[in-house]
């Protein structure tokens, strides 16, 4: 239902009748920081059907972590169209493949920077760069995860803003100030509404902006979904607010 209410296709969603899903405790601060506990229950990653490598190849962008090796080049394969011999679907692909990249899923680093090898556009915190490559240096980290082939790293800080970072450009911007209930969730929408910004061409500055102001709308309500802003809110917030100054 919340699905259709921001006008997500849902077509290829098939639920499953007396199915469980991961349990999930959240603990908030009073600063809005928050620990998250996982009680796995669903496979990760989840096995792909015949649906779902379809819906791969029509896919503008997939965004997914660094989970099994063979399982993300199958669905970087699907997604930039290469024809996959084991699945016989037709290659229409034409995506983009987009990685949360963190620290928890870097078990493998080998296996790690093969896979960003097929990735177009990297997310992450300083912390998994610095992982990744082995260096402090966040702009030596970030050169090194561009020579793998990725197209742009989205870098965010917290409180310090976000960057965006490509072969030959960089882009930053501050944080909008907000009063801060939960901060759950606040990184995938910022993503999301990065993504969406590519979808409709924004220079990267202006999906920046727009993903910080998506953010700062969710992160003043409590929980990861109730507060996630249409186009419409985030586009009335910016005209009404300005990026490091207090909200209006």
């Amino acid at each position: 239902q919340s699905f259709a209410e921001f006008g997500v296709h849902t077509g290829d969603v098939q639920p499953q009748q007396n199915s469980t899903s991961d349990f999930t405790v959240i603990m908030v601060q009073p600063n809005g920081e928050r620990t998250i506990l996982v009680v796995p229950v669903l496979p990760c990653p989840p096995a792909l059907n015949d649906g779902m490598r379809q819906s791969l190849q029509n896919t503008w962008f997939a965004y997914t972590a660094l989970y099994d090796y063979d399982w993300f080049m199958e669905v970087a394969g699907l997604v930039h169209g290469k024809f996959s011999k084991k699945t016989g679907l037709r290659p229409d692909g034409l995506g983009k493949v987009a990685v949360d990249l963190e620290i928890n899923t870097l078990k493998d680093l080998n296996a790690a920077r093969k896979m960003l090898r097929v990735a177009d556009i990297i997310f992450s915190d300083k912390d998994a760069l610095q992982r990744l490559t082995g260096q402090d240096d966040v702009n030596e980290c970030v050169r090194e995860v561009l020579s793998l082939g990725p197209e742009l790293i989205v870098m965010t800080k917290g409180n310090e803003g976000a960057s965006v970072f490509t072969p030959t450009e960089t882009h930053s911007t501050d944080i909008y100030t907000v009063p801060v209930k939960d901060t759950t969730g606040a990184g995938d929408c910022f993503h999301a509404a990065f993504l969406y910004g590519m979808m409709c061409d924004f220079q990267y500055p202006h999906c920046l902006k727009f993903a910080s102001a998506a953010a700062a709308l969710l992160i003043q309500e409590v929980g990861a979904r109730r507060g996630l802003p249409a186009v419409k809110e985030v586009q009335e917030f910016m005209e009404n607010n300005s990026i490091g100054e207090e909200m209006k």
